[in-house]
């Protein structure tokens, strides 16, 4: 509570809360946050993944794949998953048969391997 302007604290917290399947305090979290946190890329995926995971699919596809372009986090590295995964789930919220679903865009995969028939890892 004390320290809710450190960026790198907050970072954590929201992937720790996502983890845990405390998605309504990240989403608190988030959305009582400084606009600091509310513009970091890597805050917006956690939120994205809690919203999606709250039934809120369309507000967070609008994150991930919105107007503005796809969500890009900086720090995210080869073979993280969140975004990937995120994406897959939200095409299976949509209603999109696993076997019909494809790859996801460029920009969100970052899967070090390949399942061409599903997300199946």
């Amino acid at each position: 509570e004390l320290r809710r302007d450190d960026l790198s604290l907050v970072k954590e917290y929201l992937c720790s809360l996502c983890q845990l399947d405390l998605l309504n305090e990240a989403i608190s979290l988030y959305e009582n946050a400084a606009e600091t946190i509310k513009n970091d890329k890597r805050c917006m995926l956690s939120y994205a993944y809690a919203l999606a995971h709250t039934g809120r699919i369309a507000e967070a596809e609008n994150i991930l794949c919105g107007e503005k372009g796809y969500l890009i986090v900086p720090d995210i590295r080869e073979g993280e998953l969140m975004v990937t995964d995120l994406w897959f789930y939200l095409q299976e919220q949509k209603g999109i048969p696993k076997d019909e679903i494809g790859q996801p865009p460029y920009a969100l995969d970052f899967r070090m391997s390949y399942n061409t028939t599903n997300n199946e890892k």
